[in-house]
This record gives C-alpha cells, structure tokens and sequence, in this order.
C-alpha cells in the first residue's frame, strides 16, 4: 500500500506568520506638507499599475496609519476597499493591533507603532506614503516574492 505523502507545513515567515500580510503605511500627522495623503491621492497611489488593483482577489488589506480622523479613515477604508484587488476587504491594522492590547498598553501609541512596524516588516507587499517629497513612486516599497501573478 502506498504511504500518504506528508503535507509540507505553510510556509513562516520571519516573525511567525504563516499567512499573506498586504499592508498600506499612510503617515500623515507630520508630513502633510511633504506628501499628499489626501484619500483621492492614496488611492490614486494604490490604483497605479505595480499595485495590481484591478485584478479580483481575496485578498486583505491591512492599513495602518497615525491618523485618528474617524471621516479620514472610514472614506479611505471605503475607496480601498472598492479596490477588486483588496475583496477581502480592508482592516485598520493600527486598531486592530489596539485592541489586542490592555488600556495601558493603548495609551502607549509608541508601542502600537511598534507592533504595526513588526507586522509591516513581515508583509508579503508594504505599500507606503511617508516622506514623499510630493510624489510617490508606484508599487510597493516592498515586495516579498517577484511572482507577478495573484496566490
């Protein structure tokens, strides 16, 4: 009888993840002058051909973000997720990261931005608006394998 092949586990990543990490860094607080983050800007950014963003997927994106206009984020979090790219929708990883700390760790928004730098410096694609000098160039700043495909 023929022996069943043993399944290779997923594959980790650096941090322990097992799992595809799409990440948008949107840093705005004080930069504002130096790179338009407005959403029509981002998603013009994530629009660009390199982001891939109108092929349909299943895919998550995770936003993070300084900002803590409620009306910001809910239009972005909205005009991302319209994105075919993004179908499976679009979480605010800042407070998803929040809410699994305790009310003191909340407070500390050094330690959050901890945590979301360690999730982004996993991520299969960090896409980012930060320090852009006016002009931000298409695609993602980093991108962990070169298949040109969706998974």
């Amino acid at each position: 009888p023929q022996q069943p092949q043993p399944q290779e586990p997923p594959e980790r990543r650096p941090h322990g993840g097992a799992q595809d990490l799409y990440a948008l860094h949107v840093r705005r607080s004080d930069t504002k002058q130096q790179c338009d983050t407005s959403v029509p800007a981002v998603l013009a950014y994530m629009r660009c051909p390199a982001a891939r963003w109108n092929v349909s997927t299943p895919q998550k994106l995770v936003l993070f973000t300084d900002e803590t206009d409620p009306v910001y984020l809910a239009k972005l979090r909205q005009a991302l997720a319209a994105l075919p790219r993004w179908g499976g929708g679009v979480v605010h990883g800042d407070a998803e990261v929040a809410r699994q700390l305790s009310p003191e760790e909340r407070a500390d928004n050094y330690l959050v931005y901890a945590v979301a730098s360690l999730l982004m410096s996993d991520a299969e694609e960090l896409y980012a608006m930060e320090r852009c000098k006016a002009t931000v160039q298409c695609g993602p700043v980093h991108r962990r394998s070169t298949e040109t495909g969706t998974r």
